[in-house]
């Protein structure tokens, strides 16, 4: 997930379309839930990363 947003805003230099907008919110929003459920192995790459 962490390397999933990571290549998204690489890719698009940070500058998301309405379709990268969208999958980068889904992944956000999955990322959040492994947090919930416990998984904090996901948290501190993915803040690094936005």
């Amino acid at each position: 997930m962490n390397e999933d947003i990571r290549a998204l805003l690489i890719r698009t230099g940070g500058w998301l379309s309405a379709a990268d907008r969208a999958v980068y919110e889904r992944l956000v929003r999955e990322w959040a839930e492994a947090v919930r459920a416990g998984d904090r192995t996901t948290a501190p790459a993915v803040a690094a990363a936005v």
